[in-house]
């Protein structure tokens, strides 16, 4: 029996058994050292621990995504001849894609971000 363990001693196999599984929990793992049958008896003094990785991998846009938005920018400039015009969209888009269609009485956007609706 082993008791008191710190999270991160051991072997991964078994670190994330004994500190992702509930007081009661029963089971099997495999580690470089065999398997180990473990029965999670108690737990005290833990909290909540989070796993975080780093992907370096990069993230390439596929064609269909290039050609859509290649599309979505020629129809854009089409539609707005002038430098207003492209302004006064562009910032609507903005707010449309961010917030939703927004506007007052005299058609201007607010840009600011929702707040969250809560019950009570």
């Amino acid at each position: 029996m082993i008791k008191n363990i710190v999270s991160g001693i051991m072997v991964p196999t078994f670190n994330d058994f004994i500190f992702g599984k509930p007081a009661g929990e029963k089971g099997i793992v495999k580690s470089p050292y065999g398997y180990h049958y473990i029965e999670i008896l108690s737990q005290k003094g833990s909290s909540p621990a989070y796993k975080i990785a780093y992907l370096s991998k990069p993230i390439l846009a596929s064609d269909e995504t290039v050609n859509g938005a290649s599309t979505k920018a020629s129809q854009f400039i089409v539609e707005n001849r002038t430098l207003k015009e492209f302004e006064d969209n562009a910032r609507k888009k903005e707010s449309e894609y961010y917030h939703g269609s927004r506007s007052d009485a005299s058609g201007k956007y607010d840009h600011r971000p929702r707040r969250q609706q809560t019950d009570g």
